[in-house]
């Protein structure tokens, strides 16, 4: 067990292995998936079926505690449990499995899905999706939260982490997750909460609203300002201006001025369409209805003028995969290549009989065989590669540090066998010149990722 799993069962006996019996069925616990101050997020799967994987969240026991985040959760999923349910609409939301309590927690079982958002973004390189899966799970994003709005519910901490992809059949539809701070916005006779005169903040500082860095009461338009930070957080490579503050009131300032100079986009195009969202969500007040089909509309305008299609827009989840995968292994492949270069590089320095104009002939043959094998798969690596501009740009910068690995450990070494064998005038700055020429002209390091 690891040390998470061991704190668990020490606190309320869940660990690996155990069973657990619930309403519906028998269950094996098999792993912790992630943890919080009050709960968790285990893996398990049924006894009598090991194929029926699901997510079992718990909530420990807490006496005197008032508001359940579970509860809450259980109390929300009921409700959007029939949500879209025609043959070409999705239902965002997990569906409930099992429910129950234990002499120390509460827990609820519920339909396992995939990565996060979050984490699916951190594999892309410059963590961002393409543009064509950016906005189409940008638009599964607000129509789960529009769907959420429809039972009276905001959510109060939309972000990327909230969100996760499904699992085969599933794996093209975004589902929302975790309504611990989740708020009903209508009283029992269905109308709109009279709004508290100040509230605590509630959420993540990135993505909240300026209403909740102001402490005003929250209402859908601020669930939908946060969808909106959200969606940049997915496809502007330079990230939201405040993405590496964490002071609630630098971030407020940063919003408000980003707001005026009218500059949160980067390098995205349709500048004046996503700006023309923001200012709607702007407009809004607490009291009023948000028009997510002009929004919807907006974001369809925005691909056809980048050139995405519906069906990319759509479908896309299972390309992005595939590029990652790729991604992920032409990078693996030449990283391996450069360490081992560089290992057999550093052991064979010392050996080298270094001349004025260079160094040992038949050392050269020998190390000209080695280079060549880096410098054909380096050109793998390009081929695979190829299409992925934010890829090659990640990994030219590879590549010149690989550069700079080399110079400096030719460089120790000159040094190393100088004192050895006091022929520091015979060995000159020519020398490194010489060799660097020759390792950069045979990998052509910087040429084919630069053109």
């Amino acid at each position: 067990m690891t040390s998470e799993d061991e704190s668990w069962y020490a606190e309320v006996g869940i660990k690996p292995g155990a069973i657990l019996e619930g309403g519906k069925s028998t269950y094996i616990i098999d792993r912790l998936l992630g943890e919080g101050g009050f709960g968790a997020v285990f893996k398990i799967y049924d006894k009598n079926d090991s194929k029926l994987c699901y997510a079992m969240k718990i909530e420990k026991k807490i006496e005197n505690k008032i508001h359940s985040k579970l509860k809450m959760e259980i109390s929300i999923l009921k409700m959007v449990a029939n949500v879209r349910k025609g043959p070409s609409e999705r239902n965002h939301f997990t569906a409930i499995i099992d429910r129950g309590k234990k002499e120390y927690y509460y827990f609820l079982i519920m339909q396992l899905v995939g990565k996060s958002l979050q984490d699916l973004k951190k594999e892309r390189p410059m963590n961002v999706f393409s543009l064509s899966t950016g906005l189409g799970v940008g638009m599964q994003c607000l129509e789960a939260v529009e769907d959420l709005h429809k039972h009276a519910f905001i959510h109060r901490d939309l972000k990327p982490a909230n969100y996760a992809c499904g699992l085969d059949k599933q794996m093209h539809t975004v589902y929302i997750l975790d309504f611990g701070i989740a708020r009903k916005y209508t009283n029992d006779k269905g109308e709109l909460k009279t709004p508290r005169a100040k509230v605590r903040f509630k959420g993540t500082v990135r993505f909240a609203s300026l209403a909740c860095h102001r402490c005003i009461e929250m209402s859908v338009k601020d669930d939908v300002e946060s969808w909106f930070y959200l969606l940049l957080d997915l496809i502007v490579k330079e990230g939201l201006p405040w993405k590496n503050i964490q002071d609630r009131n630098d971030v407020q300032k940063l919003k408000e001025e980003f707001r005026e100079k009218r500059d949160l986009y980067g390098t995205l195009k349709c500048k004046n369409d996503y700006q023309d969202i923001l200012t709607y969500i702007d407009r809004l007040e607490y009291t009023d209805h948000v028009d997510y089909q002009f929004i919807y509309k907006k974001i369809k305008l925005i691909a056809l003028d980048e050139g995405c299609t519906v069906k990319e827009m759509i479908h896309d989840f299972e390309r992005h995969f595939e590029e990652i995968g790729e991604w992920l292994k032409a990078k693996k492949v030449a990283e391996d290549e450069m360490k081992k270069f560089l290992s057999m590089f550093k052991d064979s320095c010392d050996q080298i009989l270094w001349l004025n104009t260079g160094y040992h002939l038949d050392y050269r043959e020998k190390e000209e065989l080695n280079v060549e094998t880096l410098r054909k798969r380096l050109l793998t690596v390009k081929k695979q590669m190829d299409g992925y501009p934010e890829v090659k740009e990640e990994f030219l910068t590879s590549l010149i540090d690989f550069e700079k690995s080399l110079r400096k450990m030719f460089e120790q070494s000159l040094r190393k066998y100088d004192v050895k064998n006091g022929l520091q005038k015979l060995i000159n700055d020519r020398s490194v010149e010489l060799w660097m020429d020759f390792i950069v002209e045979k990998t052509t390091v910087f040429s084919f990722f630069l053109h």
